[in-house]
């Protein structure tokens, strides 16, 4: 009997190491919640399910730019059909997806697939929750979208080849105040050097780089970190680099010459010394911030350039997020 037992519990050793890597494959899963201010009658939270328009990202954990190898939410073991970040509406709203719910399955070989970090945007008004720590207990999250609250939100920046505007997903809520906007790359983009961040040019008021203008996409890090309303002098060089220099324009082709907020945010004033001893050229921002009302235009595009051109022939590698502060007034 104990050389039974033995030979039973070896089998079981052998088994257990021979088990396929699919096995640790991790399904995560939650509802998304949307949260206006309004409470019940006792105090509580009174929250809605939003089932629609909603695109997230899933971030390594401690990682704000590194993305997670992603497979489809499936309860069978052995089946791992990919899915592609970031998370469109599209695919949160597919049955087939993630069946209108924030939901994916987790690739193990990972550095770490018990934990992830997460950017959930609800497309209807760009409002954003950023959850840290998610794991395959969490079940609900909550973005805030309460009116006369100052909010941050997101949109992806991911190229295509066309030169063409192109829709980021959000459509900011009438009426709303947008009072500044950062671009963060979180990997360079391979063959694009610039961008433009505007409200599609075809509508009311649209203009395609009213936001950001020819903003740089080639090096990872923060971009148009500078905000309106400031002395801006600092931003501007000359051919040897001197604070002193006037600029003669706007910016180059590539952002480096000069501040990139567009119109919406602001107008820079250019110098127009002579020389690299004249006074320098004070860029100052006139307007603060855009409110889009009535019937102004409210959809987010971005458009992408390769150098001095505006022809973008081939994708990229590289992703980023548009990071947009703003107030819904109701």
């Amino acid at each position: 009997m104990r050389k039974l037992l033995t030979f039973i519990l070896a089998l079981a050793l052998v088994f257990a190491l021979t088990m396929p890597a699919s096995a640790t494959y991790k399904n995560m899963w939650a509802y998304v919640y949307s949260w206006d201010g309004d409470l019940t009658a006792d105090g509580k939270y009174e929250l809605s399910r939003v089932e629609s328009g909603i695109s997230f990202v899933v971030l390594q954990h401690d990682s704000d730019a590194t993305m997670e190898t992603l497979y489809v939410y499936d309860k069978t073991p052995l089946v791992t059909t990919g899915m592609a970040q970031p998370v469109t509406g599209t695919s949160y709203a597919s049955d087939t997806v993630c069946n209108d719910m924030v939901a994916f399955r987790v690739d193990p070989s990972e550095t770490d697939d018990t934990d992830v970090d997460l950017i959930v945007v609800d497309q209807a008004g760009g409002y954003t929750a950023v959850v840290n720590g998610f794991n395959e207990n969490t079940h609900t999250i909550v973005i805030d979208e309460r009116p006369l609250v100052e909010h941050w939100g997101a949109a992806w920046l991911v190229t295509t080849a066309t030169s063409s505007e192109i829709a980021a997903g959000i459509d900011f809520a009438r009426p709303s105040i947008i009072h500044e906007m950062k671009i963060k790359v979180c990997t360079a983009f391979a063959s694009l050097t610039c961008v433009n961040v505007g409200l599609t040019a075809a509508g009311t008021n649209g203009d395609a780089d009213g936001f950001i203008r020819m903003e740089q996409v080639a090096t990872q890090g923060w971009h148009s970190i500078y905000r309106p309303g400031v002395d801006l002098t600092s931003y501007l060089v000359s051919s040897g680099g001197e604070r002193s220099s006037y600029c003669s324009t706007h910016e180059t082709a590539d952002g480096v010459m000069g501040p990139s907020l567009g119109t919406y945010l602001g107008n820079f004033m250019v110098g127009t010394g002579a020389s690299a001893l004249a006074s320098p050229g004070i860029g100052i921002m006139n307007k603060e911030s855009l409110m889009i009302h009535a019937t102004w235009e409210q959809s987010l595009t971005y458009t992408f350039a390769s150098g001095a051109s505006t022809t973008v022939t081939a994708n990229s590698t590289g992703w980023g997020i548009v990071w947009f502060r703003f107030i819904a007034i109701r």
